[in-house]
């Protein structure tokens, strides 16, 4: 058994025009599962996609930032893509890049889409986009925040096993 656990966490929120407030109230709330966390000795990854597959926005969301595809979302200059331990203010950066604004995605909420797209070649070996994110000995959580259901293309099923199968055939959980 490791001495920590790593956990590799993502959340895919939803960017449509009704999730302002509950992109806001997932900030406020936070504060609980990171403290949980702390406490447990985890060593986490935390990323922040939105669910647009279609297309991007530019100077979005409070504080401004771009919204991409698949792209972990921050606040250049501000708060880094992937949040950890070592994160100084954790709170306040996870709620600078979950309020993503409501720009983009009232075509299709795609949560497991996006995800997919975050994980998988080019975005996720690429280390301006999400390189970085994904570690081959850290448990992966996906996290879908929406209030519409999922729009993602393909079966249910599709995602299930590309998700299950990062982290190897035999890990179920």
């Amino acid at each position: 058994q490791p001495s920590q656990v790593k956990s590799d966490v993502l959340f895919a929120i939803d960017n449509s025009g009704s999730m302002s407030d509950d992109q806001q109230a997932l900030a406020d709330n936070f504060s609980t599962f990171i403290n949980w966390a702390i406490t447990l000795d985890v060593d986490f990854h935390i990323g922040v996609i939105a669910t647009e597959v279609n297309s991007g926005d530019s100077n979005v969301g409070n504080p401004r930032r771009d919204i991409e595809p698949g792209v972990l979302v921050y606040v250049p200059n501000q708060t880094p893509k992937i949040i950890t331990n070592t994160t100084p203010n954790i709170n306040s950066a996870f709620t600078a890049n979950v309020n993503i604004g409501d720009c983009c995605s009232d075509e299709q909420e795609a949560g497991l889409q996006a995800a997919w797209m975050a994980l998988s070649p080019p975005l996720v070996d690429d280390p301006t986009k999400n390189g970085g994110f994904l570690r081959e000995d850290a448990k992966l959580y996906i996290i879908a925040v929406s209030d519409e259901q999922d729009q993602s293309k393909g079966e249910t099923d599709f995602y299930v096993d590309f998700f299950q199968n990062i982290k190897g055939p035999r890990n179920t959980d």
